[in-house]
């Protein structure tokens, strides 16, 4: 019986480790809010802990307040042909990226507040032409004491 309450316990922890995070999207039309209204978010509920998070603002700026300190998987721009909008993170929350940043073509994404690494992380700036390859880290950067780099 204890084998096999182990064998269950062990399965469990394994399916665990393998869940993948949730990928949560802004909703387009909101051009500006705070990161912690469901409301501005495509699933209506505000992402999780390690969720991946997409961007694709169209022809408009975007700022998103952090008013709490969100802890995410990846930040995904998606490519937005013909525009050379902002997406602009302010507010007084401390962004926590575990795997990186991805933009693709010409938004510019300005982030004003502090980052925690939580991971090794990579940032891919992938630029057409006519696009802008601008990103604006302009907070502290930290890595947690993790010796985890960029």
């Amino acid at each position: 019986m204890k084998r096999m309450i182990a064998a269950i316990t062990l399965v469990t922890c394994c399916l665990a480790a393998t869940v993948s995070a949730a990928t949560a999207y802004w909703r387009t039309e909101k051009l500006t809010g705070n990161w912690s209204d469901p409301n501005n978010w495509g699933t209506l509920t505000v992402p999780g802990v390690g969720d991946d998070i997409v961007f694709s603002n169209g022809s408009a700026a975007c700022t998103v307040t952090l008013d709490v300190s969100p802890t995410v998987g990846k930040i995904i721009l998606l490519n937005v042909p013909g525009t050379a909008q902002a997406l602009t993170f302010t507010g007084s929350g401390v962004l926590t990226i575990s795997n990186g940043i991805e933009k693709f073509r010409t938004t510019r994404f300005i982030v004003d507040n502090d980052i925690v690494l939580g991971g090794n992380i990579s940032i891919s700036n992938q630029a057409l032409a006519g696009g802008t390859r601008e990103i604006a880290l302009n907070g502290v950067i930290s890595d947690g004491g993790n010796n985890y780099g960029i």
